[in-house]
């Protein structure tokens, strides 16, 4: 559910015969058509659901019956208020069963394609999209009646009137929305694919991620990693969807936002294509700036796993040709020069990011040159001698004997790195019992 799952519990009585005794005047008011009472219950009977401690149902199929004939109603206030009822009752799994029928189901979505009054989508989406949380049976009942397109139609409705007073909301609403009715569903995918969503995420994306804006990224973030997870390696991100990802990821101040970003594109850096796509669009320099801006608040497990992701992500990417080329700029390029200030890191995970940033690097002969040449090889070398025990992590010991292996194949760095103290650094270690140590000996 895209709203926050209220946790109820066994209640006094007296709130089951308040909620019943308002249901008998809503019936009486609703029988006599007057508006202006119906408007005054509905507010009564939503203040009562929100405050309500019971999963007693006994009486909801009454409340539902007069909910739906309320649906039908001209009156665009009492329809707002309706589907704000609708929507809370659905949060409670009582009342997301007994709205899970027909009679609820296809007004709503009825309303969803016949009005363009933001409020009245806002309260539809909410009511839909908790109806269809965790609901096997109401996402079928939503997708049967053509669901999937008409939230599809109302999120690229608020997206196109992005300037209009409650668009952010109405956005958010939509994409939870949608989210609900996707989540689980792998058989909707193609449709929603044939229908143009990621196109649409793409635009919800592109408005940005301001904090009014924080909750339709997240939801759509989430989206994109249901879509692409369920057909690994065939469906990637595009250009433009990386670039706008990368921007978020820049502009967000919600953790759990950031956290989306870095494992949607961690999954899809796989691809050859995508990295060098995120490699164009600053990724890697943007990822350094926040992992050395960051790092003194990684205090637990949860932090200190994404400050891991986060460095994978950086090597996932330099593990292409053409990425590594572009990021390594001659030398010059910010991410390799990040890479080699954190080779002296007191944070193990990016001291270790850094050395394997070097094996990386040191791919071509013009690069191994050039890295020797610069002392890339000593602080390597360096770094070693104080590692080349069998106390030591192994993690940097295999990464340092990748990268050292790849700067010695040139010919002319081989007499350099002697110099420098290859051997006296690397013959201590063939005393480890380690089998990767051994193999790069």
């Amino acid at each position: 559910m895209f709203e926050p799952k209220i946790c109820w519990c066994h209640s006094m009585s007296t709130e089951m015969d308040d909620l019943i005794t308002l249901v008998k005047n809503l019936r009486i008011a609703v029988d006599e058509e007057k508006g202006d009472d119906v408007q005054k219950l509905l507010d009564s009977v939503l203040t009562l659901i929100q405050s309500m401690d019971t999963e007693d149902g006994e009486d909801l199929p009454a409340l539902v019956r007069h909910l739906a004939t309320l649906l039908e109603w001209k009156s665009t206030g009492v329809l707002v208020k309706t589907a704000a009822v609708v929507a809370a009752l659905a949060k409670i799994e009582s009342g997301r069963t007994a709205c899970c029928c027909s009679r609820i189901i296809l007004p709503l979505l009825g309303l969803l394609t016949s009005h363009t009054e933001t409020q009245l989508l806002v309260q539809v989406c909410r009511a839909l999209g908790n109806i269809c949380y965790e609901n096997t049976d109401g996402n079928k009942l939503v997708v049967e009646a053509g669901g999937l397109p008409a939230v599809l139609l109302v999120l690229q409705r608020a997206v196109s009137v992005s300037e209009a007073p409650h668009s952010t909301q109405l956005r958010s609403c939509a994409a939870g929305c949608l989210l609900n009715l996707l989540m689980g569903q792998d058989y909707l995918y193609p449709k929603a694919l044939e229908l143009g969503i990621m196109e649409l995420l793409y635009s919800v994306l592109e408005l940005g991620v301001t904090k009014e804006g924080e909750e339709a990224a997240i939801h759509t973030l989430v989206i994109l990693g249901l879509l692409t997870d369920a057909a690994p390696g065939t469906l990637t991100l595009s250009e433009k969807l990386c670039n706008v990802t990368v921007k978020a990821l820049e502009a967000s101040t919600s953790g759990e936002l950031s956290e989306l970003c870095v494992e949607l594109l961690h999954t899809q850096a796989e691809n050859e294509s995508v990295r060098l796509h995120l490699a164009k669009a600053g990724l890697c320099e943007l990822l350094v700036l926040l992992l050395e801006k960051h790092r003194p608040l990684v205090e637990d497990d949860e932090t200190r796993n994404l400050l891991k992701m986060a460095c994978d992500l950086i090597i996932i990417i330099l593990n292409g040709d053409e990425s590594m080329n572009l990021l390594y700029g001659d030398g010059k390029g910010k991410v390799f020069q990040g890479m080699v200030s954190w080779l002296t890191s007191t944070d193990d995970d990016l001291q270790i990011t850094g050395v394997l940033a070097m094996g990386n690097f040191a791919r071509t002969d013009r690069h191994c040159l050039q890295m020797v040449e610069r002392g890339v090889s000593k602080k390597l070398l360096s770094l070693l001698a104080k590692n080349n025990t069998s106390a030591a992590d192994i993690r940097l010991q295999h990464a340092l004997l990748s990268a050292l292996r790849n700067l010695v194949i040139p010919i002319e760095n081989k007499g350099v790195m002697l110099g420098e103290g290859l051997l006296d650094s690397v013959l201590p270690m063939v005393a480890i019992p380690t089998f990767p140590v051994v193999f790069k000996l």
